[in-house]
């Protein structure tokens, strides 16, 4: 009570103690978890504005994630008068969402390396700029190619780029420091892995420079992955269950 901290479940103390690896994710954790768009860059010319196009989508999409949370408080007051015939909720898998609207084709928002399959390398590099910021960046793309069996066309055209901030915690670095004086510490997250860098950089996490893209791993080579690095991006689910197996394998708590 003295520390002003809610105990649960006391034997949890003790479990603890035990542990001498700790795997954190990114968002909400060791940011504040208050995802906010900083601006919709334009990239390509479209009928319809990206605002206009993002109200429509957030109409019609499950999503209630913080960053879904984000852009319907960016967006609110836009329009909504498209009609949807099919829709992809967003999903850390496939870490994209998409709606295919009546007369209007397929939109889709998510990390460009999963939403286009095209390689555009001054995309690339405005995108690794703000990532390098620890911005987060999502692209808008547009394709006239209908969601079939939860897939979409990756030759689409990108239309506009999302930014968004997420502030560190006031309490982040000591508090990453104290667990650094007890053990090791990861970061997993499913962000790019530019961005996560650099928010543990912001945080001044140690090691916070040994980061890898996890997505171009294979699952035998995680177990060598988590033994060299600190910060780990575009992590599915299953490589986090992998990732923690592996740790596991190696003696660790």
């Amino acid at each position: 009570a003295k520390r002003k901290t809610l105990v649960q479940e006391l034997y949890c103390i003790e479990t603890l103690a035990r542990v001498d690896t700790l795997c954190l994710d990114k968002t909400g954790t060791i940011t504040e978890g208050n995802m906010r768009v900083e601006s919709i860059i334009p990239y390509a010319k479209h009928p319809y504005t990206a605002e206009d196009i993002l109200a429509n989508m957030m109409e019609v999409l499950d999503d209630d994630n913080s960053t879904a949370m984000a852009i319907r408080k960016y967006i609110k007051g836009k329009s909504n008068t498209f009609t949807c015939i099919e829709k992809l909720s967003f999903s850390s898998a496939r870490k994209l969402s998409a709606v295919t609207f009546k007369e209007n084709g397929t939109y889709v928002l998510g990390a460009y390396e999963f939403v286009n399959g095209n390689q555009n390398a001054a995309l690339q590099k405005e995108i690794a700029e703000q990532a390098s910021l620890g911005n987060r960046v999502l692209v808008l793309a547009h394709s006239d190619v209908a969601i079939e069996e939860e897939c979409i066309d990756k030759n689409n055209t990108i239309i506009a780029l999302l930014i968004l901030s997420d502030p560190i915690r006031e309490e982040a670095p000591k508090t990453l420091d104290y667990f650094l004086s007890q053990g090791d510490v990861k970061i997993i997250s499913g962000d790019d892995p530019r961005t996560v860098h650099e928010i543990a950089h912001k945080a001044h996490l140690k090691n916070y420079d040994k980061y890898i893209d996890v997505s171009t791993l294979s699952d035998e080579e995680i177990f060598d992955a988590v033994k060299t690095y600190t910060v780990f991006g575009r992590v599915s689910p299953m490589q986090k269950k992998l990732m923690i197996k592996a740790l596991k394998e190696q003696g660790h708590v």
